[in-house]
């Protein structure tokens, strides 16, 4: 069975969300503090006399040395790598603003929905794709009506090696956004019927998670194929 319908956010969900926008908001709210700056200037100028002192070495061909050449091409590092170390810091700065300025502006629109899109799943039998590496496998819940509900192990698997899925839950996803927030568990597990390896993707159709696909369990490695060629 597969029901989908809105709701609005429970007051959990809504401060979690809230929480969300807090905690991205903090390089914003945080004052510019002079101790990072000194340290990546006085890093980077310490680089560059150092750099300066091993250049000393091979600029003798050219120059004469005194003490006012040695001062100058010393000085010459050391100001050349303070300067870059300030703009370095000034660049991680920005992108960690930017950052953190597109994070926020992400919660609010998510929180200004108002609601979750849900999509209740009751199925009957389950399939698994294996992996062929360290990735998820991928599982097909048959719901009914001949389609098929296409969920990645990760949000469903406890233990990597156990193949165990529940037979009911919900998929919470905000309306209009691609991408699943949350797989809420709502029945008993059970062991898959049927197991494929993991080349029932290599001429088939690779679904998307959560896709709801036009399949039957007995007969999935073909139905993949014949969607990929559809596709």
């Amino acid at each position: 069975m597969l029901r989908t319908y809105l709701r609005p956010f429970t007051d959990e969900e809504r401060r979690q969300i809230e929480a969300n926008i807090e905690s991205a908001r903090v390089p914003l709210d945080r004052a510019e503090t002079p101790g990072s700056a000194v340290r990546s200037v006085v890093g980077h100028a310490l680089l560059g006399l150092a750099f300066g002192a091993c250049a000393l070495p091979f600029l003798q061909h050219w120059v004469t040395y005194t003490m006012g050449v040695v001062c100058t091409v010393l000085g010459t590092f050391t100001a050349s790598g303070a300067f870059l170390g300030y703009h370095a810091y000034r660049k991680e700065r920005a992108y960690q603003e930017d950052a953190a300025r597109r994070t926020v502006e992400y919660w609010r629109e998510r929180l200004d929905l108002g609601q979750y899109e849900v999509t209740e799943v009751t199925a009957s039998e389950v399939a698994v794709v294996l992996p062929a590496d360290d990735e998820a496998p991928m599982f097909f819940f048959s719901v009914g009506d001949g389609e098929v509900v296409c969920l990645s192990g990760d949000h469903l698997q406890d233990d990597g090696e156990d193949l165990a899925v529940p037979c009911a839950f919900s998929l919470l996803r905000f309306p209009g956004v691609e991408g699943i927030v949350e797989v809420v568990e709502s029945g008993p597990r059970f062991a898959p019927t049927r197991v494929l390896s993991p080349d029932a993707f290599d001429d088939g159709y690779y679904p998307e998670d959560g896709e709801v696909i036009p399949a039957r369990l007995q007969t999935l490695r073909a139905d993949l194929k014949r969607l990929a060629d559809a596709c």
